[in-house]
């Protein structure tokens, strides 16, 4: 028995998609799939810039501790004459010696290396010294605050503020090397005092 032409019609039309359909569905899919992929983009961004976030405040945190620890242990200081560093002195003595010229200064120092780009900047110790190896590291990512007041300076005589910016460069810096979104990292500022509170220098 032979399907009649309407039966064999209505078995075409299920038979597929028609090109309007196929062309539909393909422009849905396209923009769920560029909405998904355009989500994961942001949240990945945004995450990040959050971990960059966690990660500055904590070497912020590292870095004000070990300041203010290295500065109490000595007796007393000196900041360098250009702010970019702090010589610390263990005695009287020393300082003295360091002065007269009789002596090399091999006082601690703690100061800021620049690099060629924020990332590669640091504020390191330098146990024997200002030029003498090996220095420890205390915090990366770090530029000059962004008050624009300088790096170190003294506060009285036996005291010394350390102001950083611990992150992202400045907006506007010809540096586009960042962490992400928006601009992460945070202004550091902190004053150690040394254990000779009466000796003004």
């Amino acid at each position: 028995m032979e399907p009649t032409a309407s039966l064999r019609a209505a078995t075409r039309r299920r038979a597929g998609f028609t090109l309007a359909e196929v062309l539909i569905a393909s422009a849905a899919g396209s923009i769920i799939v560029a909405a998904v992929l355009s989500l994961y983009l942001f949240l990945s961004n945004a995450g990040r810039a959050l971990r960059s976030q966690v990660e500055f405040n904590n070497q912020a945190r590292v870095l004000q501790a070990a300041f203010v620890d290295l500065v109490e242990a000595n007796f007393c200081l000196l900041v360098d004459a250009d702010n970019r560093g702090v010589r610390l002195y263990s005695d009287e003595s020393a300082l003295e010696a360091a002065a007269s010229g009789d002596e090399e200064d091999t006082a601690e120092w703690i100061g800021y290396e620049e690099g060629p780009t924020v990332r590669e900047s640091r504020i390191v110790h330098r146990r024997n010294g200002k030029g003498n190896d090996p220095a420890r590291t205390l915090c990366e990512w770090v530029g000059p605050a962004d008050s624009g007041i300088p790096m170190f300076r003294l506060v009285t005589g036996v005291s010394v503020a350390l102001a950083a910016h611990v992150g992202d460069p400045a907006i506007g810096s010809a540096e586009r090397d960042t962490t992400g979104p928006g601009r992460q990292g945070m202004d550091v500022v902190v004053i150690g005092a040394c254990r000779n509170l009466k000796r003004k220098l």
